[in-house]
């Protein structure tokens, strides 16, 4: 069950930054909750997102509205509906924003970046976390929770680009299905 956390943290990521960012880029990508963290390298090539973890390989396809989850043991994909209520945490305009403040500038995975404190509004509540944004390229790299038990993180981050084929469905993969939950 933590594992499908951790990869709807991603897609929560991972809306906001196709939306946002025209830049090419490849990363680690790192979420955390607790003692439990997730490590899996990240592409983003042309509004195209594709995150490489131990047990799953997730695509989002520029303008598709879709996520689809490969598990490549099984040969098999799960195919979701993205919308834009999944995209929150690592834009640098979150939706909904009502506060933001700087509140200092640190060093995050070697990269120098102006840490804030977020509120927006979503569903009539109001929620708080940290976002830090690099200070030379503008590029979110990191937001936590307010606690810091939560979060998702950038590391080894190079503006490359990357091949087109990452972004397709391999031949040979079934559709299955699972229940997933809605955003």
């Amino acid at each position: 069950m933590k594992f499908i956390k951790f990869l709807f943290a991603f897609v929560l990521f991972l809306g906001s930054v196709s939306v946002l960012y025209a830049k090419d880029f490849v990363a680690d990508y790192i979420a955390g909750e607790g003692a439990s963290r997730l490590v899996s390298k990240l592409y983003f090539s042309d509004g195209n997102i594709r995150l490489e973890s131990p047990q799953s390989i997730s695509i989002i396809r520029k303008n598709s509205k879709i996520v689809w989850i490969l598990i490549p043991e099984q040969k098999s994909y799960m195919e979701i509906p993205f919308s834009k209520e999944m995209a929150r945490d690592f834009s640098s305009k979150v939706e909904g924003e009502v506060k933001r403040e700087k509140i200092g500038t640190e060093n995050v995975n070697g990269m120098k970046a102006d840490k804030y404190k977020v509120v927006y509004l979503s569903k009539g509540k109001d929620y708080t976390f940290y976002q830090w944004i690099s200070t030379d390229s503008g590029f979110p790299v990191k937001s936590a929770s307010l606690n810091g038990k939560v979060f998702f993180e950038l590391k080894n981050l190079k503006f490359v680009s990357s091949p087109k084929n990452l972004f397709v469905l391999p031949p040979g993969y079934k559709k299955i299905s699972y229940n997933i939950p809605k955003f």
